[in-house]
């Protein structure tokens, strides 16, 4: 859609979602590295830490567990938190609460929940430390993290944890941008860009001070 439409750009929960997405692809294994070598994984058997295998943005993180390979990372945008500010020039900022679910498995129940914990870790660290998620973004908060619990047939070596992030978006629709009368059309077409201006020659003639 071009710039000078007179809609403007309108964006959905989508941009936040795909900036977290986006994010984490990039920049996960490099913290998933980190915190596995850090003194609360001492204890832990590196060679676990499998990288992720797939990517899903389905509504449902953790409400039934993915036939895909494990790790799997699940990112989904949840809606908007707070009411959305209105800037001077019309456009509107919004807060996407984006949730962030990795599924782990490993050999036995214990090593599957450290593997949880070391995936939110992982999650947290890329995510606060990146806010503005590679530009998108004005700013992403940390609101929470807890670990779920799998189903009983399968949690002998699955795992898994629940993350919640604020995502600041602006520019999300503006108020002064629009047209008078819907487009016609099935589907309806996109309305005319606005004009752009033409170049002008101006004569300047100068006035002696007096």
């Amino acid at each position: 859609m071009t710039d000078l439409s007179p809609l403007g750009e309108i964006l959905s929960g989508r941009r936040a979602r795909n900036a977290v997405l986006d994010l984490l692809k990039l920049w996960l294994p490099t913290y998933l590295a980190h915190v596995a070598r850090s003194d609360d994984f001492a204890d832990f058997d590196v060679d676990l830490v499998a990288m992720p295998k797939s990517w899903n943005d389905k509504r449902a993180i953790l409400d039934r567990w993915p036939q895909e390979q494990v790790p799997a990372i699940y990112v989904v945008s949840k809606g908007i938190a707070d009411r959305p500010r209105v800037k001077a020039d019309g456009s509107l900022t919004c807060k996407w609460v984006v949730g962030v679910a990795p599924v782990v498995e490993s050999i036995d129940q214990e090593s599957a929940n450290a593997l949880a914990e070391l995936y939110g870790a992982a999650v947290m660290g890329a995510l606060v430390q990146n806010p503005a998620l590679g530009g998108p973004a004005e700013g992403c908060d940390f609101l929470a993290m807890k670990y779920d619990p799998v189903p009983a047939d399968r949690s002998r070596s699955m795992a898994g944890a629940d993350l919640a992030f604020l995502v600041t978006i602006p520019n999300v629709v503006n108020r002064f941008e629009g047209i008078d009368e819907p487009t016609t059309g099935d589907p309806p077409a996109e309305p005319d860009a606005w004009p752009q201006a033409e170049t002008v020659e101006v004569e300047i003639e100068r006035e002696p001070k007096e």
